[in-house]
């Protein structure tokens, strides 16, 4: 269940975009979130979950085998060790086994390095909630029986005078199954398995600019493939209404070779309102 969580908590990075798009959220809060194909989160995700299955078999073995033949080489008099030397033998694997997770953990870095964030950083709030969804299902239904067994004690030794410590156990574990369920069920729509929102949900007037419609349904179910340069250019320009969303049609723009793009990155450099990440955006495209 450890290893588990582990793999569930890195999957948790990254995040389901409405139009299928996946974006990559470091645990370092400066970074911002870099977009990746959804082919690209399946090899880092399956990347980890082998270096977790190797190393745990690893360790695994390495102890069953050291501790065999160190108990061989006692019950033979052969060579007697300390108890300190012979702990330091069975987990001698741990320390390689634990960086080998590590740089596992960090790969998305190396693999989606040079790309431009598209998102700002989470808030610290926004990934505690997205960490505590991410625990597996199987840790909570651990919790609850722990409250069931300790619910069947203090009931066989009677409520009239029960154990405090047991029922702060009970309550802290009752409070946090509530909260777990609180987080999975804060996530958007698009997050939750189900269908997600698009212009075909909502009803926009015919008469609407497609810029505005792409800025009033961001970040929801967009194919930008179909969006013309022009209207990239317009939601850049217009970024006071959407930033976030001026941020990816700039990303877009570059990605296009638009002729444009160093002409309006350096315009919002010089802009008041650009906020800092599309104003860090645009001066990544124009260090280029």
């Amino acid at each position: 269940m450890l290893f588990n969580n582990h793999i569930t908590q890195f999957a948790a990075r990254f995040e389901l975009q409405a139009d299928g798009s996946f974006v990559y959220h470091h645990p370092d809060r400066l970074l911002g979130g870099v977009l990746c194909s959804r082919e690209e989160v399946e090899q880092l995700i399956r990347n980890l979950a082998d270096v977790y299955a190797r190393s745990l078999r690893l360790t695994l073995y390495w102890a069953i085998g050291s501790g065999i033949v160190i108990g061989l080489l006692e019950a033979s008099h052969t060579l007697m060790l300390a108890k300190w030397a012979q702990y330091g033998i069975i987990l001698a694997p741990v320390p390689y086994a634990i960086l080998a997770c590590y740089r596992a953990g960090q790969q998305p870095l190396h693999l989606l390095e040079g790309r431009v964030p598209i998102t700002p950083p989470r808030t610290r709030s926004s990934a505690f909630w997205i960490r505590v969804a991410a625990l597996p299902a199987g840790l909570i239904i651990l919790t609850l029986l722990t409250v069931a067994g300790q619910a069947y004690y203090t009931q066989k030794e009677g409520w009239e005078h029960p154990d405090l410590v047991r029922l702060f156990i009970m309550f802290f574990n009752i409070l946090f199954a509530i909260i777990w369920l609180y987080a999975r069920n804060r996530r958007p729509a698009h997050q939750k398995d189900t269908s997600p929102y698009s212009v075909q949900h909502i009803a926009l007037p015919e008469s609407m600019p497609l810029a505005k419609k792409i800025q009033f349904i961001y970040p929801g179910e967009i194919d930008w493939s179909q969006v013309t340069d022009d209207v990239l250019v317009e939601l850049v320009r217009d970024y006071q209404n959407e930033q976030s969303c001026a941020t990816t049609a700039l990303v877009l723009l570059s990605t296009r070779n638009h002729p444009e793009v160093e002409e309006l990155a350096q315009w919002l450099m010089t802009e008041h309102e650009a906020d800092e990440w599309l104003k860090k955006t645009a001066s990544e495209l124009l260090a280029l």
